[in-house]
């Protein structure tokens, strides 16, 4: 299953994901990469995520209920198909950011939590 991934327009847009709807709402704001992937940074977490912002959120989650920031970015893989059978799931959740890996495919977008 391919995934619908608003590539190139969603490059260097800001996402952000706001959380916390009974007690005092949080945000996180995200700038996304189109082609890009941070696969050098080891995850803290592996998820099925139906869309881009499905794993900012699964990102934001992890840092609201941690109480701090311990999700800086993700990596988000649109082909299903191919990454969910190696690697079991195609949203992956990183603990630090280096310069992402940029491919020219617009399969893939990496986040980065601005900070």
């Amino acid at each position: 299953m391919l995934l619908k991934l608003d590539c190139p327009r969603l490059n260097n847009t800001k996402q952000t994901i706001t959380l916390g709807g009974g007690a005092p709402a949080k945000s996180w704001t995200f700038t996304p990469y189109c082609s890009a992937d941070y696969n050098d940074v080891k995850d803290i977490g592996a998820f099925i995520a139906y869309s881009f912002r499905d794993c900012l959120q699964a990102c934001a989650s992890m840092n609201l209920n941690a109480g701090k920031n311990v999700c800086l970015g993700v990596e988000f893989n649109a082909d299903m198909k191919s990454i969910i059978p190696d690697n079991y799931g195609n949203c992956f959740l990183k603990p630090k950011l280096n310069p992402p890996n940029v491919y020219g495919r617009n399969l893939n977008v990496g986040g980065a939590l601005d900070t």
